[in-house]
């Protein structure tokens, strides 16, 4: 069996949902210490046809707190800026509806892991990714960095852990494979993302989901 593990990313691009594609249960990382400047509450979308990196705002952000300790201020009128490049399409008024219920008072708590994990299941959703999604907090893992990787891997019964290219320096192959686990790195920017990573909506809005769907089905 295999398994890849990652913090939960606002809207993250395509390489994120290709890599929980290839694998039979994707680990959200909700439980690890929030990092600034990551992906964690921000991405990159189009206006006017340019790059333009946006951000929701969280209340009180520390990276001596785990991200499902962290809650978003607002919504950063995200779905405000895209109406431009992308509000004539015909995914985007209903994937609005839904990121305005996500983000609804009324509906959860604001917690910045609900909120991208409810929002990286319903993507995976619409476009017919099937992997088993779950929390790394529901497992109950002590150990930090490697180590808890393979921990997770072992609670899961995995055979193999895929992670993407990036991580080649914090994982060694010889320790994964005493542990019982063989470890894949795969590079996805390259191959289905251009060279600006757009958010996943950026390829929805504009390739439709269909053809993104198809993508992520495609062998690499």
């Amino acid at each position: 069996m295999r398994v890849a593990a990652f913090q939960p990313y606002l809207f993250p691009y395509i390489g994120y949902f290709k890599l929980i594609s290839e694998v039979d249960i994707f680990v959200v990382l909700d439980d690890v210490s929030f990092r600034k400047k990551s992906y964690i509450n921000r991405n990159t979308i189009k206006i006017c046809g340019k790059p333009h990196n946006f951000t929701v705002p969280v209340k009180d952000v520390s990276q001596n707190r785990l991200i499902n300790q962290h809650y978003y201020m607002n919504d950063g009128d995200l779905f405000v800026k895209m109406i431009g490049d992308y509000g004539r399409t015909a995914i985007f008024g209903h994937l609005k509806e839904y990121y305005e219920y996500v983000f609804s008072e009324n509906n959860i708590s604001g917690n910045v892991a609900e909120v991208n994990f409810l929002l990286i299941s319903k993507v995976c959703e619409m476009l017919q990714v099937k992997t088993k999604i779950i929390k790394s907090s529901s497992l109950l893992i002590d150990a930090v960095g490697e180590r808890r990787i393979i921990d997770i891997c072992t609670s899961l019964g995995a055979s193999c852990y895929v992670n993407p290219v990036g991580g080649i320096g914090l994982y060694g192959e010889e320790t994964f494979l005493q542990a019982g686990l063989d470890l894949e790195f795969k590079d996805y920017r390259g191959l289905i993302a251009g060279d600006v990573a757009y958010s996943i909506l950026d390829d929805i809005f504009s390739k439709g989901v269909c053809n993104v769907s198809n993508i992520l089905r495609s062998t690499l």
